[in-house]
């Protein structure tokens, strides 16, 4: 699908705290899958997202006939894309890092919230992110997307983050080891289909920044198209 402009790309790198933190933007892969209902598929790969790897989570529930197909286009497309039939609910995670065997060691004291930008989504979406310190000590916050037909973000105010786990206090920003994206129809069915272009941690102020870059780099690359297209026909 689309791809967005490779300044933008480069300038999201993991940086100290206070500037932007890339968690993935998907140029990793590819990878697909196809399933049918009351079905699950979770797959690990390495590459150039935060930690070093990510493993993505997809499962599939409600009503016979359906189906949900996911595919990240890594470097040919840089975006997740998840189509799937009606009355379909299906849950898709995303992990990185681990505190026992990959910690992450992120500093996001500098940052006040995750920004998880979308091309599209057709129906509301529940989005929800848990940052974890230890496997005892993590954070919790999330929101609903609205439908959108044009490219939107979704934040998360890590002021709005909730404690738990069993040692809940010991809980920090400064200190974190692991990270994990859900993503849920808000509806009880219906075939909810999105493309996600990038996760991110942004300090405030930062977000309407990623909604016009990423406007650009969707204008640069209809235009290279275009360019492409022409030069093909000659």
């Amino acid at each position: 699908m689309l791809r967005l402009a490779l300044p933008l790309a480069v300038a999201l790198v993991a940086t100290p705290a206070g500037a932007l933190t890339l968690i993935d933007d998907f140029t990793t892969g590819p990878s697909s899958v196809f399933l049918d209902v009351s079905t699950s598929f979770t797959h690990s790969e390495g590459g150039s997202m935060v930690g070093g790897q990510r493993t993505t989570t997809l499962d599939v529930s409600t009503a016979s006939g359906g189906f949900a197909f996911l595919r990240i286009d890594g470097a040919s497309g840089s975006h997740l894309s998840l189509d799937s039939g009606i009355d379909v609910v299906h849950t898709l995670t995303l992990a990185y890092g681990d505190p026992a065997t990959n910690p992450l060691g992120l500093d996001l004291s500098g940052e006040n919230q995750f920004a998880v930008r979308f091309y599209f989504s057709d129906l509301p979406l529940d989005v929800t992110a848990r940052v974890y310190t230890t496997s005892d000590a993590w954070a919790e916050g999330s929101g609903v997307l609205a439908p959108s037909l044009v490219p939107a973000v979704q934040n998360l105010l890590f002021s709005g983050f909730v404690a738990g786990g069993s040692d809940p206090a010991t809980f920090t920003f400064a200190n974190v080891n692991e990270i994990v994206f859900t993503t849920h129809s808000a509806l009880a069915a219906g075939a909810n289909d999105f493309r996600m272009l990038e996760l991110v941690a942004v300090p405030e102020g930062e977000t309407l920044a990623l909604v016009t870059a990423g406007l650009a780099g969707l204008a640069l690359a209809g235009r290279r198209r275009e360019r492409y297209a022409r030069a093909v026909e000659v």
